[in-house]
């Protein structure tokens, strides 16, 4: 799909996540694999998400389990990955408190047996870009544009994980 560009960090809608257990799995074609799940996961999302509506916390609730069907079906249907993150902007959704979830959906495959189910959003108070474990979110951010992660221990998924994130303007 072709990229849209923002013209301001409101314009920006969330970010996707895949993330795969094995660094070593990305080699040759696995890498293009993941890239375009996650470039697919973004053009339907972009399909389903309104940005006003997001605004509103009824409006984001209702997007919200669509959100969810369509990251777990990516997460069931991508080979090698262990955990599918879909994120909402929080400058987007201004009526959650420090304690809140990001809204989005993040979908994991906890005992590797290929079933994959819903995990706890990252609370607002977590999201910024002085937590190292978000490095994810905000190196696609600043390069708007797709970017691959150094291998890093994941405290959210427990697991050693090297990430793909793709910014959905």
């Amino acid at each position: 799909t072709a990229k849209h560009n923002a013209d301001s960090t409101e314009d920006l809608i969330t970010q996707i996540n895949v993330s795969i257990g094995d660094a070593k799995t990305l080699l040759g074609e696995g890498a293009a694999k993941v890239e375009n799940a996650a470039e697919t996961l973004a053009s339907q999302l972009r399909d389903v998400i309104s940005i006003e509506g997001l605004k509103k916390q009824s409006s984001t609730l209702d997007q919200e389990a669509t959100i969810e069907k369509i990251v777990k079906r990516t997460a069931e249907t991508t080979e090698m990955v262990v955990g599918v993150y879909f994120r909402i902007n929080p400058e987007l959704t201004p009526y959650l408190t420090q304690e809140d979830g990001v809204h989005g959906a993040f979908y994991a495959d906890e005992k590797k047996d290929g079933v994959f189910t819903a995990q706890e959003a990252v609370k607002l108070k977590e999201f910024n870009k002085d937590n190292p474990y978000m490095t994810w979110y905000y190196n696609a951010l600043t390069q708007r544009n797709g970017v691959w992660s150094d291998v890093y221990f994941d405290p959210y998924s427990n697991i050693e994980t090297i990430s793909y994130s793709y910014p959905i303007y």
